[in-house]
């Protein structure tokens, strides 16, 4: 707005970001400057792009008369590091330009948190004097990942070794870096059951094992960074604690019963369902409420499906049960474009992945029971996580048999607690161990441990028939079963 001269580009690293970028930006001119803004000098997009549409890293490949790399040209030369070797890949061309394009007066880039090095000292590259450049990020996204690279390690050194970017505190200035300590996204209560969850602060302790935690962080100073502050107990490792929100860290009508438009009661609930179809039926006629009592537009609810592969297929059921109350629904980056979530009288569809970043008023989360237990538990948690902090106000989670009231059970000790998070916490060794259990796995060790439960099952359904006698089984093995499995317990 004071700068209208000014090239400035938003990037992002998740597609579905687009929307709500552009939609925030109009907003903010309309209320400042009661005008459109000027489309032609702020650009939003992409952090990669493709040959159909621009992005930061296809653009700035192009003023250099560089030919981008598709995703899949990428993936197939560099897999998992696709974007980081692709940015590497331009930063080489770009350090052997005599005439560095410098495109951008300021560059602001969202979910930094996922972005390679690579990425940001192109961004430096492209961006002018005095180097305008914002960059945020969520450090815990994924709730046993916490660490960004310093500045100096972002955006690298010059030919003197000194950092080309070091932030300052300088007592009369403005602070260059910036804690937000603030959640209005969330309300507490939601806050609070999703990082109950995806810890498994309240998840019954397993055999074998000495508590129910999944995750929980290496530092626990950071629990009152992220807002939480010891109301029992020690928060230190080793240590009984009970943590709660900080009244400060959520906005005053949170908590301010006149005000308020939403309760805890309300805001969080889980609902147990005998079958897909009866949870579809559900919520469709929820959503028809949403839209014809409360006064909620489509646009204002979100459906999140917590598996990306079987997306397709369940939002079938979702899709139908909508239709027959007369409400159309849409899966985003397939029956919409894949750069827009919320579509005009049509109820959003999402996987957990394109829902990140987006959020809405009232939010549906289908088949949670996926994200009760099983290998690569810290992934499912977090994706569990994800899923509630989609909710401006309300979220509904829903599942499917025993699981979904397993996971039921853990979200009413939680609320039964006065939303305060007690637990253990565990050792500096018992974090590792727990890291090491409930860790993302290869295919092959996914293969192999399938392989080895169903040998292990077959065994045990012989013995149940009375085809195989229990002492045949090597002495070792079952010392080792007693131990996890104690005669008492059994």
């Amino acid at each position: 707005m004071r700068h209208p001269e000014w090239e400035i580009a938003v990037t992002y690293y998740s597609r579905a970001l687009q929307q709500q970028f552009k939609d925030l930006v109009r907003r903010f001119m309309y209320e400042t400057k009661k005008d459109e803004p000027d489309w032609s000098k702020i650009h939003i997009f992409h952090c990669w792009g493709s040959r159909s549409e621009p992005g930061f890293y296809s653009q700035t490949a192009r003023s250099y008369d560089y030919e981008p790399l598709t995703w899949k040209a990428a993936d197939q030369k560099y897999g998992k590091e696709s974007f980081n070797g692709a940015c590497t890949e331009l930063l080489q061309i770009i350090q052997k330009s005599n005439a560095p394009k410098e495109l951008y007066d300021a560059v602001l880039i969202d979910e930094a948190q996922d972005l390679p090095v690579s990425f940001f000292r192109m961004v430096y590259s492209t961006c002018k004097s005095p180097k305008r450049i914002v960059w945020a990020y969520d450090e815990l996204q994924n709730l046993g990942e916490y660490s960004m690279p310093s500045p100096e390690v972002l955006f690298g050194e010059d030919e003197n070794g000194k950092p080309l970017v070091q932030l300052k505190k300088d007592p009369n200035r403005p602070p260059q870096d910036i804690v937000l300590p603030v959640c209005y996204r969330n309300t507490p209560w939601a806050l609070t059951v999703a990082h109950g969850l995806g810890f498994g602060v309240a998840r019954e302790t397993p055999p074998g094992s000495n508590s129910g935690l999944v995750q929980i962080f290496d530092e626990p100073t950071l629990w009152e960074e992220i807002g939480y502050e010891a109301v029992k107990g020690e928060l230190t490792l080793g240590h009984h604690v009970s943590l709660k929100r900080k009244p400060g860290c959520s906005p005053a009508f949170f908590s301010d019963p006149e005000k308020a438009l939403v309760n805890a009661e309300d805001a969080v609930q889980f609902l147990t369902f005998e079958s897909v179809d009866q949870q579809a039926d559900w919520v469709a006629a929820a959503i028809e409420r949403n839209l014809l009592e409360d006064e909620l537009l489509a646009r204002d609810i979100l459906i999140v499906l917590p598996d990306a592969y079987t997306s397709k297929s369940q939002f079938s059921f979702i899709f139908r049960a909508l239709l027959n109350r007369g409400v159309q629904s849409h899966l985003v980056g397939i029956s919409s474009s894949r750069d827009e979530v919320f579509v005009e009288n049509s109820v959003a569809v999402t996987h957990i992945y394109r829902a990140k970043g987006n959020e809405a008023a009232m939010v549906y989360v289908l088949n949670s029971h996926e994200c009760f237990s099983g290998l690569e538990l810290a992934k499912k948690r977090n994706t569990l996580f994800t899923a509630i902090t989609r909710s401006r106000a309300w979220v509904r989670v829903c599942g499917i048999g025993s699981a979904s009231e397993k996971l039921t059970a853990e979200f009413k000790n939680i609320v039964d607690n006065d939303f305060e998070l007690s637990f253990e916490y565990p050792s500096s060794a018992e974090i590792k161990k727990m890291r090491r259990i409930h860790r993302d796995r290869s295919e092959a060790e996914q293969k192999e441990i399938n392989r080895s439960v169903s040998e292990f099952a077959g065994i045990v359904e012989q013995i149940a028939k009375g085809e195989l006698s229990s002492d045949a089984l090597p002495e070792e093995l079952l010392q080792a079963l007693s131990k996890i499995y104690p005669r008492g317990n059994s």
